[in-house]
């Protein structure tokens, strides 16, 4: 008798605390606030123009904008003037507008207050710049509808400084600092998941940006962790010690120069759109990809490699790093449509073309710091710790599933580096034997209060496990949409007379090199 209700207790608290552990694993919580999420996907800005990034509002009524992550040295929020000087005169208003994420109007919105440089509206120093017909000033900032800052610093610029609306996530972020005054993250951390940009919407998939945590359900195998390099025009560098191309066949060729042997240095760039490679290795990928080679792209990934569609490159491309992480960029998002824009502000694409995209750094940006931007962010999955001074990156794993992990002050459950949390079962021996009692309840009874128990429990604890895993597998919706097709003899590519001008390149470098071993740890997170 007595061994029948010893074994039913331990029946009865195994199964508690498995549900509770089941139930808590999620959040990673024990008071640290989880992070919070906002979607990477196409955005409907004013007239109808969709352009891809982080969906923001700004100013009294909201007007709406796609931003791209600024990381690197970039601190404060930026948008573009309406009728500003930063687009070429051939460019309708509308079609500037789509080129440009969007472009506020401060004088339609009655929160907006001006001020005399961005330092003075409350903005980071380090971007405190005062560019020719830039504003300054504050207004609410719309994250999503139960989130806002009022009085929030925000720079219009007028020229063409950036290649769209820019949100500083970098170390002194002004938006960092509002979200943690605000208790609404508990660290100056983020992550971003770009999501997928292939041409189909079986290779499209809607990006993920966090702030305060990270998705573990977004990563894939091992990762590699680096120090981040503020003051140098980039704080995501990483040395890339092989690129490889991987034809169908599962044939590779190596198309990183010999002159690099010692690693080519790229900076990850959030607020870039496609890849930059030198043009020795640019070369090097041209004569093995076969297919006719047309010229470049002057659409909206500016700069690309246009190819004729049939008979392009159909393999995948993969990035070494020198601490022995790969990222494999599948074919699906390396060559795509080259989209255009059209004088109504519409996207639309030609089917007789490819674009691959890379771009050459040659002539005048011959020297200039190699960018892995977006395409390589749709296989990367990106957490940046400002706190700890470090970044870490693995190959991303494209999925609607999440496993959000809060990164905020040490507690007995939760880390502040990406970790993995394991479910482990009471033992017998941690559960305290009663003594024998003089009237003791018949086994009868004993045996079917515990099965009874344990249905009870059973049925509240499937319960439980179903509406977290309905809400956790909840369908993402896939945003992007079909573009409209349109005959070869409509497109302008060549006739184009929009000269995209004025991009800015980092600052160049001489030779590649890797850094001293003082200058940056490496290591892999548990």
């Amino acid at each position: 008798m007595f061994y029948v209700r010893y074994r039913a207790q331990v029946a009865l608290y195994t199964f508690i605390l498995f549900i509770w552990k089941s139930h808590a694993q999620d959040s990673c919580q024990s008071g640290v606030t989880p992070p919070f999420k906002i979607p990477v996907r196409n955005v409907s800005l004013a007239n109808n123009v969709l352009r891809r990034g982080v969906p923001i509002s700004i100013g009294t009524p909201p007007q709406r904008f796609a931003f791209w992550v600024h990381a690197n040295d970039a601190n404060n929020t930026f948008v573009y003037k309406i009728g500003g000087d930063q687009c070429e005169s051939s460019n309708t208003p509308i079609q500037c507008q789509a080129f440009l994420s969007g472009q506020f109007d401060p004088s339609a919105s009655s929160s907006w207050s001006e001020a005399s440089s961005l330092f003075a509206a409350g903005g980071a120093v380090l971007d405190n710049g005062t560019g020719a017909g830039n504003i300054f000033g504050t207004d609410v900032i719309h994250l999503n509808t139960s989130a806002n800052f009022t009085r929030f610093p925000i720079s219009i610029q007028d020229g063409k400084s950036l290649d769209s609306n820019a949100l500083g996530l970098a170390t002194n972020s002004t938006l960092l600092s509002a979200m943690i005054n605000a208790k609404l993250i508990a660290s100056r951390t983020w992550s971003l998941f770009w999501g997928l940009t292939g041409s189909d919407k079986e290779t499209q998939m809607d990006g993920t940006l966090l702030l305060g945590g990270y998705d573990l359900a977004k990563t894939k195998g091992r990762n590699s962790t680096q120090s981040l390099t503020t003051g140098q025009g980039c704080d995501l560098f990483i040395t890339v010690t092989n690129i490889k191309m991987n034809f169908p066949n599962t044939t590779d060729f190596e198309i990183l120069a010999t002159s690099y042997s010692s690693g080519l240095r790229m900076c990850i760039t959030p607020e870039y759109p496609i890849i930059t490679i030198p043009f020795q290795v640019w070369e090097s990928f041209k004569s093995y990809a076969g297919g006719t080679y047309m010229d470049r792209s002057y659409g909206i990934n500016l700069w690309g490699q246009l190819y004729e569609a049939a008979g392009v490159y159909a393999g995948d491309l993969t990035f070494t790093l020198s601490t022995g992480l790969q990222i494999r960029i599948p074919n699906n998002q390396l060559v795509v449509p080259d989209i255009h824009i059209s004088d109504a502000g519409q996207q639309y694409i030609n089917d007789t073309t490819r674009e691959v995209l890379l771009n050459s750094l040659q002539d005048i940006n011959a020297d200039d710091i190699p960018k892995l931007g977006h395409t390589f962010l749709t296989s990367t999955y990106l957490y940046v710790n400002n706190d700890e001074n470090a970044f870490t990156i693995w190959q991303s794993n494209p999925t609607t599933d999440e496993n959000i992990i809060s990164v905020g002050p040490s507690t007995t459950s939760c880390s502040s580096i990406p970790v993995s949390t394991a479910t482990s079962s009471a033992s017998a021996s941690s559960l305290s034997r009663e003594s024998s009692q003089s009237n003791p309840v018949p086994i009868g009874a004993v045996v079917g209060a515990a099965v009874g128990g344990v249905a009870l429990l059973l049925l509240i604890g499937l319960t439980i496990l179903y509406l977290r895993r309905r809400k956790r597998h909840a369908a993402q919706a896939k945003s992007a949409a079909s573009l409209p097709r349109v005959p070869p003899k409509e497109y302008q590519m060549e006739n184009d007379t929009r000269i995209p001008s004025l991009m800015q390149e980092l600052p160049a470098y001489q030779t590649p090199q890797e850094l001293a071993d003082g200058d940056r740890q490496r290591h892999e997170l548990g």
